[in-house]
């Protein structure tokens, strides 16, 4: 049987998350709501997100929807490892099938049924900004700095010998069979700490051979509150990209 688990990593999310919780219910249809789980991974948040959480499950509890777990982090924060923990998570609790996704409505959750769907014939699917079918309604210097990014990466971790060719290898939308989690060592293989592990991530399981696919979709920017992902840290991110040379 499938269990599907959405990994939602948060810092001050509060304004965002009860919403979001509601649209990936909303997403599913009633009878695929009971097989998905969704875990917030809070990294003690001071605006009371996780708080928004525990209203959620009081409100979802028994309904026959989707089912909520929180879980918060103590004195670590980054959406990297905040990735990483939340997957293993899902692991130890018996997911077949992972995504992970941002918590600020940039990706959006309508997506989440084809991501599921799209594991049934590959290891990974990524919600691609760079497919042609895409759309990315950010501000220009955002998709310019998508773009540049997605080169340097190609340019430095993709090799012929991979059967899967991905373009965007920054999003942060995806989605795993466990499986292919499983196959490269589970999470706790991944040495990054910032947004880097993403990239690290799919290094790994390219080398693996797993199939990877992308999908298209509508990238906006969130709809409230304000990034944690400062230009320092992404600058700092793409700088240990070199270091993952050895493992595609």
């Amino acid at each position: 049987m499938r269990s599907r688990h959405v990994v939602v990593p948060t810092y001050n999310e509060a304004l965002n998350i009860g919403a979001l919780i509601a649209a990936i219910s909303a997403a599913f249809s009633e009878s695929d709501r009971k097989s998905v789980c969704v875990l917030v991974v809070d990294d003690a948040s001071p605006d009371g997100t996780a708080d928004q959480v525990r209203m959620a499950q009081a409100r979802l509890a028994g309904s026959g929807e989707i089912q909520v777990e929180l879980l918060i982090r103590e004195g670590e924060r980054g959406r990297g490892s905040a990735g990483v923990a939340g997957m293993q998570w899902c692991l130890d609790h018996g997911a077949t099938e992972i995504v992970e996704m941002d918590a600020d409505f940039s990706h959006p959750p309508e997506l989440l049924p084809r991501l599921f769907g799209g594991l049934r014939s590959a290891d990974v699917v990524v919600a691609s900004r760079l497919h042609s079918e895409s759309k990315d309604l950010r501000p220009w210097h955002r998709r310019a700095l998508t773009l540049a990014a997605n080169l340097y990466v190609r340019l430095l971790l993709q090799r012929r010998r991979h059967g899967s060719r991905l373009r965007d290898w920054t999003t942060g939308y995806r989605a795993y069979r466990a499986t292919a989690l499983t196959g490269i060592g589970g999470p706790s293989v991944l040495r990054a700490k910032g947004p880097s592990i993403l990239q690290e991530l799919m290094a790994r399981l390219l080398r693996s051979g797993a199939s990877v696919t992308e999908i298209p979709f509508e990238m906006v920017d969130r709809k409230a509150g304000v990034s944690s992902l400062s230009a320092r840290t992404l600058i700092h991110s793409l700088a240990r990209v070199p270091s993952y040379w050895h493992l595609s």
